[in-house]
C-alpha cells in the first residue's frame, strides 16, 4: 500500500521546502529574499539571460519573475537592456548596487551550505545528487 511518507518524491519536496525556508531566515537581516538573491546569483553568474531563462533557472513562472525584476529595478538591483543581437530581446543584468549586495550574501549562502551538509560524506553527496536526477529523468514527459 502507498505510504507519502515513503515516498521519495514527497520527502525531497518537503525537504526543499524546509531548507529553502531556512535559508530565508539567514537572508532576513540582509533585506533580500531567497528568489531575489537568485536572481542576482544567476544574473552575475550568466551574461545573456532573458527574462524566461532566469525563469527557469530559478524554478519559477515567467510573470512571477518579470514582477520580481520589475521590483528589483525599481531599487536599483538589476536593470533590462537591449540584447547586442536581437534589440527586441531585453536582457537582465545586475548594477553595481545588486553586485554589491550579491557579494555581501555570497559568504551567508555559502555559510549555509556548509551548515547543511555537515557530517555528510562527499560519496554520498554524489549518490545524492545522481538519485536525484534519475528521479527527474524517470518523471519527465
Amino acid at each position: 500500500m502507498f505510504d507519502l511518507e515513503d515516498c521519495l518524491a514527497y520527502l525531497a519536496s518537503r525537504s526543499a521546502k524546509q531548507l529553502a525556508s531556512a535559508l530565508e531566515k539567514r537572508l532576513a537581516p540582509h533585506g533580500i529574499s531567497r528568489a531575489r538573491w537568485m536572481v542576482l546569483y544567476y544574473t552575475e553568474k550568466y551574461d545573456h539571460l532573458t527574462q524566461a531563462r532566469l525563469a527557469v533557472l530559478c524554478g519559477t513562472r515567467e510573470p512571477s519573475i518579470v514582477r520580481m525584476i520589475d521590483h528589483m529595478e525599481a531599487e536599483g538591483l538589476v536593470k533590462r537592456k537591449a540584447d547586442k543581437d536581437d534589440r527586441r530581446v531585453r536582457v537582465v543584468v545586475p548594477t553595481k548596487k545588486g553586485q554589491a549586495l550579491n557579494r555581501e550574501i555570497l559568504p551567508v549562502v555559502e555559510a549555509f551550505k556548509d551548515d547543511a551538509i555537515r557530517g555528510i560524506p562527499e560519496n554520498e553527496m554524489e549518490i545524492f545528487r545522481q538519485v536525484l536526477e534519475t528521479m527527474v529523468r524517470n518523471t519527465a514527459s
